[in-house]
């Protein structure tokens, strides 16, 4: 009625090009806990740089996959890809290794 936008997923005032988490801990509404979430192992728990999600690395190479936004991120520099191999790439021309 009011004509007001809303983010039809987690119900508050729209939020465009922000995830619903991010802009929850920006304005002090961190309800889900993904400031204190964060805070607590930050070499392994970032947000992805496109999206925003929060992702969480336990192992493995530094390739990561966004799964809210599919990018492929270099997890060294938290660059991102729109394919697998243009992050290997990047990874072995910038770092050296994705190990």
């Amino acid at each position: 009625v009011c004509r007001t936008g809303m983010c039809s997923k987690c119900h508050v005032e729209y939020h465009n090009g922000m995830s619903c988490a991010l802009y929850q801990m920006e304005n002090g509404n961190d309800e889900s806990g993904l400031r204190e979430w964060m805070r607590r192992d930050p070499e392994n728990r970032k947000l992805c740089p496109n999206c925003f999600a929060g992702m969480e690395k336990n192992g493995g190479c530094q390739h990561m996959t966004c799964l809210e936004c599919k990018k492929h991120i270099c997890w060294i520099c938290m660059d991102y890809f729109n394919t697998g191999s243009e992050c290997y790439g990047h990874m072995g021309r910038v770092h050296g290794t994705f190990v």
